[in-house]
């Protein structure tokens, strides 16, 4: 009896290697041109402790992806502490998907049945808040420059 309980115990074991030895490490985000054909993932690494605040500007994270028109993939976006799952979203070859995130690091997901190429990134769209809470996009400011501020009258 005690023979036949190590026998299990040792291919149970070898079970849970074999299952750990497929799941690919996640890529960095940003990650770019990255071959999918099944299941990739993509993680945040905040390394750098003087990045800005999330306060002066809201992060969009970007999926782009590259292939045939007619490949789908699926895309869940998620917070690296659980709190959050995002999607799933869907984008055919070509296509870029954009989800709103907050300063906490956040992972990816993307699922295809077709071979495709995924680009992931994180950007930052500037904000300015003046001392009354109203909010300035200083893109609008950058054209009012560019063609003058009659052009506006």
């Amino acid at each position: 009896m005690k023979k036949i309980g190590l026998i299990i115990t040792f291919v149970f074991l070898g079970w849970i290697v074999q299952l750990c030895a497929q799941i690919p490490p996640p890529y960095p985000i940003p990650s770019y041109n990255v071959p999918v054909n099944g299941t990739a993932t993509f993680q945040e690494t905040i390394t750098d402790p003087n990045s800005p605040p999330a306060a002066r500007g809201e992060r969009v994270l970007i999926v782009r992806v590259k292939g045939s028109s007619s490949s789908l993939a699926t895309i869940w976006v998620y917070s690296l502490d659980g709190q959050d799952r995002l999607g799933p979203f869907y984008a055919y070859g070509g296509e870029t998907v954009s989800v709103p995130i907050d300063e906490r690091e956040w992972g990816v997901i993307v699922q295809c049945e077709d071979p495709i190429e995924v680009d992931v990134w994180i950007e930052w769209e500037a904000k300015v808040v003046w001392k009354n809470n109203s909010v300035h996009n200083p893109s609008i400011d950058l054209t009012i420059q560019k063609l003058g501020k009659n052009n506006f009258d």
